[in-house]
Formats: structure tokens, C-alpha cells, sequence
């Protein structure tokens, strides 16, 4: 059998530039919806600098812990750990330490929206903020 190569054929594009894998389109930015499968694994970030990248803030919070991930929410973030003991060792250490001109607030994960004002950035159309405890 012959096989046809198409040599005029872009490359295709990488999976994080389709917005396939990765972080998606925003790269970690302004995605203001984090779907968390083990809360007690994740914590919440507050005063956020504008302009935050999530490489950014995750190179900072992994000089205090082993963070595996991060996520800009607006001017909040979520910032993952491999286990409980990690996270809640982060929350402690991260608590009021200045980051790129900013105080960080450092809590617990709980996923809970309230309507109205609040630690957090508003997602989706409702006005809800997520906030933790």
C-alpha cells in the first residue's frame, strides 16, 4: 500500500494552543470556574495582584511548599498540593506574606459561592463569589 505525505501541511498546532489540555485558552488566567476533586488537597489565595500569571504565583507558592498546580480566578486563586499535610502547611506559611506588592490572604478550600461582595471574584452570571470559611 502507498502512503501519501503531505508535505505542504502545517504542523499541527500544540494542545494547550487549541485550548485542549493544559490550562486551556487563558492559561490559568481569568477562569473564574475551578473544579476541585479533593478540596482538603487545595487552597484559597486572596489579593491576588492584577496581571498575575499562574507561573508566576505557582513559582512563588512552591518556594514555600510542593504546590502542583495554580489557578488565577480574577483576583483570587486556587493552588493545589499533592496531599492534605501540604496544603494545610501552606496555608500557614503563605498567610500575610507580601507576593509582587500584595498582602496574600491564605485559607482552606471550600468551593462555597455566596451572592454579594466577599474574598473572591465573582463567576458565572449569578454574581456569585467564591469565598472560603
Amino acid at each position: 500500500q502507498a502512503r501519501i505525505l503531505y508535505i505542504d501541511r502545517p504542523a499541527d498546532p500544540p494542545r494547550d494552543a487549541m485550548g485542549w489540555g493544559g490550562y486551556g485558552k487563558d492559561q490559568g488566567r481569568g477562569n473564574k470556574y475551578c473544579e476541585v476533586k479533593d478540596p482538603s488537597k487545595v487552597i484559597w489565595l486572596g489579593n491576588i495582584p492584577q496581571d498575575t500569571t499562574f507561573q508566576e504565583l505557582l513559582a512563588f507558592v512552591q518556594q514555600s511548599g510542593p504546590a502542583k498546580w495554580a489557578q488565577i480566578l480574577g483576583k483570587t486563586a486556587a493552588v493545589g498540593f499533592a496531599t492534605a499535610q501540604d496544603a494545610t502547611s501552606a496555608i500557614s506559611t503563605l498567610n500575610g506574606v507580601s507576593f509582587n506588592g500584595s498582602q496574600l490572604q491564605a485559607d482552606a478550600w471550600t468551593g462555597k459561592a455566596t451572592s454579594g461582595g466577599g474574598k473572591g471574584n465573582s463567576w458565572g452570571s449569578q454574581g456569585q463569589v467564591w469565598k472560603p470559611n
